[in-house]
């Protein structure tokens, strides 16, 4: 989430069936306008373009400054 507006590549029910949904292109919610993420933006709207560039760019830096830690699931403990 950033500002007012959420990304969601992927999705999984809440009902009993968790199969993953995958959005291409991604749903984008305002969280302001609509808390509980039921109308996505218009894909085609400027401000669903403007919030995905921003969230994308935002998800790109997080992304960069992660720095890899060692897979503790791959080694025994003594």
């Amino acid at each position: 989430m950033l500002g007012a507006h959420k990304l969601h590549f992927v999705t999984v029910g809440s009902t009993a069936d968790k199969t993953p949904a995958f959005h291409d292109p991604p749903l984008i919610f305002n969280v302001e306008t609509d808390p509980g993420e039921t109308y996505p933006l218009n894909a085609k709207s400027a401000e669903y373009k403007l919030a995905r560039t921003r969230l994308e760019a935002a998800a790109q830096a997080h992304e960069a400054s992660v720095l890899p830690v060692l897979d503790h699931s791959k080694h025994s403990v003594a």
